[in-house]
């Protein structure tokens, strides 16, 4: 887990809010120069109120962050090796997600008794008839340009085997 500053989260999603001023300030296509400049503007405002007012436990959470976030925008090896690292964060992550919503999706591992095998189904023998008589119609006229009530006759015999397939898979 790693914190993106650009967005003001976890690399896991966890939102924090008290990085939202960074997340508002700082920017991925902008040099490390630049964000590093806004990481010392930002500093230099929160020690300016510490000196004036105090600063809340947000606020010093706030600053160590900020301290946290200039290490790696003091130059372009560093910024580059953050966004690198930040890239690897998010794609460990998704794949950590990704086995886990396989694993939660994959059904536990059943053995079967030898003499729990029931023999093939009932209705996946009336499927293959349906699809043997589409075939065995369509080939009748084809090659042997029987009329057209021949075929109607055998698809509907077809469709009513594929209506007891579909009422067998119900039950």
């Amino acid at each position: 887990m790693m914190i993106d500053y650009y967005k003001g989260r976890t690399t896991d999603g966890q939102k924090l809010a008290l990085l939202a001023p960074l997340a508002e300030s700082l920017r991925p296509d902008a040099s490390a120069n630049a964000n590093f400049i806004l990481l010392n503007r930002l500093s230099e405002e929160l020690n300016s109120r510490d000196a004036h007012i105090g600063l809340s436990a947000d606020d010093t959470a706030l600053l160590a962050h900020i301290a946290e976030a200039k290490k790696c925008f003091v130059d372009f090896s560093a910024k580059d090796a953050y966004d690198k690292a930040l890239v690897a964060a998010y794609q460990e992550e998704a794949a950590k997600r990704q086995n886990q919503a396989f694993l939660v999706a994959q059904p536990a591992f059943q053995t079967q008794s030898p003499d729990s095998y029931q023999g093939p189904k009932k209705a996946g023998l009336l499927r293959y008839l349906g699809l043997l008589g589409t075939v065995l119609a369509t080939s009748l006229v084809l090659v042997f340009h029987l009329n057209l009530v021949l075929l109607l006759i055998i698809a509907l015999v077809a469709f009513i085997l594929f209506l007891l397939y579909a009422h067998e898979e119900k039950s």
